[in-house]
């Protein structure tokens, strides 16, 4: 019987210490307007230019996307960083993860840090 005591202890424990980390992500975590989102987007892919194509260890191609010098992006297909539409969005590391559309499919990605 001490085996399966300790087996229960060791669960509650771990489901304990996952709703105490989930709390405490959901405390400290940054609620982005869709709006804001768009609009600070749309401004960056304004001034975007697309890099010089590379290809994955795959063999797929890849294109920068170049905003004030830095990369803060990918797409992957051949399109004018100007013409893309937003996607959705979500918390990432530091920052957001924005979906780039063109015609009705995500062809890339970019990365937002918060300001």
């Amino acid at each position: 019987m001490p085996v399966a005591s300790s087996s229960r202890r060791t669960f509650l424990i771990a489901f304990a210490s996952s709703a105490v980390m989930t709390a405490a992500a959901a405390a400290g975590e940054r609620v982005a307007d869709s709006t804001a989102v768009a609009e600070r987007v749309r401004r960056l892919l304004n001034t975007a230019s697309k890099g010089r194509e590379w290809t994955t260890g795959r063999g797929v191609r890849r294109w920068p996307i170049i905003i004030a010098g830095e990369q803060q992006g990918t797409l992957w297909e051949d399109v004018d960083p100007r013409t893309l539409g937003i996607g959705d969005h979500w918390e990432a590391g530091s920052g957001l993860r924005v979906e780039l559309v063109h015609n009705s499919r995500v062809v890339g990605m970019l990365r937002l840090n918060h300001e």
